[in-house]
């Protein structure tokens, strides 16, 4: 029927109305609402007789859950929607909405295509040609020779270069990899796996090492290293360290400076430092840097003589008085040229960057524990320690927290010092110190592996469960990063929202539909708990729910296996509730007679429910 806003429609022009030919999804929103969309769509795949008369009636069959498909019939006029159902709604329901999507797709397959003119399929047709030109037909060689570029070989100082025989399937990916030294014999007679370009690289690489072919391996010397690996760079067989990366490719030239380090024992070291910064350099005619990121290789700009930095990066570790000599001969012989300082703490370089408290939850495996604290000592394989590890990290240095040292040693050996944050440290401890967390003796512990240092944990195994629920928050809420490993055995999901739909569509019976909402994800709760009564029958034991008390963890699973963490308090009302209908172990909506309806309608008022279609179960109870 016309409501009382009909009047706002009789001025407007009728061709701007939606009319069933023309109506979109906007429109559907705006006449029944996102909520009623969402509820049809399972419906889509359930309608029949669908059928237009005229621009303003449509009518069609859709099967809910009764067992008699309900009618729908639908009057668009002048933008004015008249809906009937024969369901329990009776109008602008779900079925409304499905069919009105139903008509709308329909019509957007049914759509006139365009006619395409022989101009434009002319000009699509060159566009073509030259985006995606025509593909080479896939190589029939069945082997190439892959090249490995290892900058630190177990059996030489420097880079060496070695040749695999690759085994190439169809497509032209390797299957199968064999250690190849035949060069000279390749060089007299070439097979068919080795090209041009690969015959050019051995020449070279021949001259500078003429034993690689007992060996192996090319030694990459300054005469002809570059030029060889400027050859092999643009094949895409060229690897840095290990097959299993990808190919090298030829960069850039990148600025470089010589630098001196300090080790942990004091001693100063070369080091050679570009922008951006490079994971290795190889000694050549000039010098080439390697990114193991990037994957690419090229030479270092400096504005050093090649065979002096050369002989610099050589340089083993100097102590004080070897570091002192050779900055005594730069500075009588090469004044300009970068050399070791004369008090390496002091001239140390400092990080200044801002404090970061990281604590790592983990579990250790051992083969016995003595008593500590309420931990009752155990022995055996089966001995377990939940432990939390803490660190002060300042940029790329990690510190253990009882040690009060500036001066740190990062993991590529060099000595730096931090410019560390002793207020905010101490606050991070005393957040840390709140939690129970204490630290442990290594001594109580029995093991065959290295263990971590230093060593926190709680008072008792189940304190864990309550320190993951508060505490880790709490420790997040001062500054700290938590971590822990996937699958660390208190890790668990918190029930985002208890969810209830009800669907009163067939006559004399009540579908519900329970489930919970965890990380954004609905799961059906049916099945979690029919695993649940599997493990702990207490559940369907008669008066087992008065046995277990309401504040108890309880764990649920999700098919990944991962734990939801709730208390008992929350599941005993359910369960209670609707006891025959779980231990059923039905996986899908659960079905219940009407006359149920007063026990449901006392289960959904509790404010812990999100609950859809309880006003009709309320008017039943």
């Amino acid at each position: 029927m016309p409501t009382k806003n009909d009047w706002m429609n009789w001025h407007r022009d009728a061709s701007t109305m939606p009319m069933l030919e023309t109506y979109s999804y906007e429109d559907i929103r705006s006449w029944l609402g996102d909520l009623e969309i969402r509820k049809a769509q399972p419906y889509q795949k359930s309608i029949s007789h669908l059928e237009q008369r005229g621009n303003t009636d449509l009518s069609a069959l859709v099967q809910g859950t009764a067992r008699k498909p309900y009618r729908v019939d639908i009057h668009l006029s002048q933008g004015h929607l008249v809906t009937l159902c024969t369901c329990p709604v009776g109008s602008r329901c779900k079925h409304v909405t499905a069919v009105l999507l139903a008509l709308l797709a329909q019509r957007s397959h049914t759509a006139p295509t365009p006619v395409l003119r022989p101009h434009v399929m002319q000009w699509l047709s060159e566009l073509r040609s030259h985006l995606d030109p025509p593909k080479r037909k896939p190589s029939t060689t069945t082997y190439a020779l892959y090249w490995l570029l290892e900058l630190n070989s177990r059996r030489h100082q420097g880079p060496v270069l070695s040749c695999r025989k690759a085994r190439l399937n169809n497509m032209g990916e390797c299957t199968d990899l064999a250690l190849w030294y035949n060069f000279e014999g390749a060089l007299r007679r070439p097979p068919s796996f080795i090209d041009e370009t690969d015959q050019r690289a051995l020449r070279r690489l021949l001259l500078e090492d003429p034993y690689a072919s007992q060996t192996g391996e090319f030694d990459l010397g300054p005469r002809h290293g570059a030029a060889a690996l400027t050859l092999l760079a643009g094949t895409g067989r060229l690897f840095g360290n290990a097959l299993t990366n990808p190919a090298l490719r030829l960069g850039d030239n990148r600025p470089g400076t010589l630098t001196w380090k300090v080790s942990k024992g004091g001693e100063q070291y070369p080091a050679l430092e570009t922008t951006p910064a490079a994971s290795g350099y190889l000694p050549l005619d000039i010098t080439w840097y390697l990114d193991g990121e990037s994957q690419e290789i090229g030479p270092i700009d400096t504005d050093m003589p090649v065979t002096v930095l050369r002989d610099l990066l050589q340089a083993p570790p100097l102590n004080a008085q070897e570091a002192t000599l050779l900055r005594e001969m730069l500075e009588q012989s090469a004044p300009g040229l970068p050399a070791p300082v004369t008090d390496p703490e002091q001239e140390l370089r400092e990080i200044a960057a801002p404090l970061q408290a990281l604590l790592w939850c983990d579990t250790l495996a051992l083969l016995g524990i003595q008593a500590h604290r309420n931990y009752a000592g155990q022995w055996g394989p089966s001995c377990r320690f939940d432990y939390a590890q803490p660190t002060f990290v300042y940029g790329p240095a990690h510190i253990a927290i009882d040690d009060d040292s500036a001066i740190q040693t990062l993991n590529n050996g060099e000595m730096v010092r931090i410019k560390r944050d002793t207020a905010a440290e101490k606050r991070a401890l005393q957040a840390l110190g709140k939690t129970g967390l204490k630290p442990v003796k290594v001594s109580i512990f029995h093991s065959l592996s290295l263990l971590p240092h230093p060593i926190y944990g709680l008072a008792s195994e189940a304190d864990w469960d309550g320190f993951m629920t508060t505490g880790v928050d709490a420790l997040r809420e001062q500054g700290w990063e938590v971590r822990w490993p996937d699958g660390f055995r208190h890790y668990f999901l918190q029930v985002d929202e208890w969810d209830m739909q009800v669907d009163g569509a067939e006559e004399g019976w009540l579908g519900l539909d329970v489930g919970i909402v965890v990380d954004g994800k609905r799961l059906a709760l049916a099945p979690l708990l029919g695993a649940l009564f599997t493990r702990d029958p207490r559940w369907l034991n008669p008066g087992g729910l008065s046995t277990i008390p309401d504040d108890e963890h309880i764990h649920l699973h999700t098919p990944a296996g991962i734990p939801i963490q709730t208390t008992a308090d929350r599941l005993k009302p359910l369960v209670g509730t609707l006891i025959d209908l779980f231990s059923l172990g039905a996986s899908g909506p659960l079905r219940m007679s009407a006359f149920d309806a007063p026990r449901l309608a006392r289960l959904a008022d509790n404010s812990q429910w999100r609950s859809e279609g309880m006003d009709a179960v309320r008017a039943l109870a």
